[in-house]
């Protein structure tokens, strides 16, 4: 079973990446072939991709086997270190506050009840 869902994950995440390709590629100015089969076929390449090392782990922990447990751990280690800075990233960009808008150069507010210290006034 474990071995049947490598050579699936394998196999079937580059095929759904040409996929992805093929009908999503477009030149500048031009539209793509397919562009909603496009977006099924990367969402399918994302779930393949990263979902099948997840239940190969899970599956190899149930089922108890050393090798399966060692191999898809590494695999769902490693995607961990590769895809986490990314995540905290995006993340990060996400959550930052919006900055305000900069007063304009040279500005210079007047209060009530005093000098106007501003230059011209």
């Amino acid at each position: 079973m474990l071995t049947a869902l490598g050579v699936v994950w394998l196999t079937g995440t580059p095929v759904l990446a040409v996929l992805t390709f093929v009908n999503g590629f477009a030149l500048a100015g031009t539209e793509p072939s397919d562009a909603g089969l496009a977006t099924v076929f990367g969402v399918a390449t994302l779930v393949l991709g990263l979902g099948a090392p997840v239940v190969g782990l899970v599956a190899a922990l149930v089922l108890g086997s050393r090798s399966g447990i060692v191999i898809y751990g590494l695999i769902v280690l490693l995607a961990g270190i590769f895809l986490l800075p990314g995540i905290a990233s995006e993340l990060r960009g996400r959550l930052a506050p919006v900055p305000s808008t900069p007063l304009p150069s040279g500005y210079c507010p007047e209060y009530s009840g005093g000098d106007s210290d501003c230059p011209g006034g």
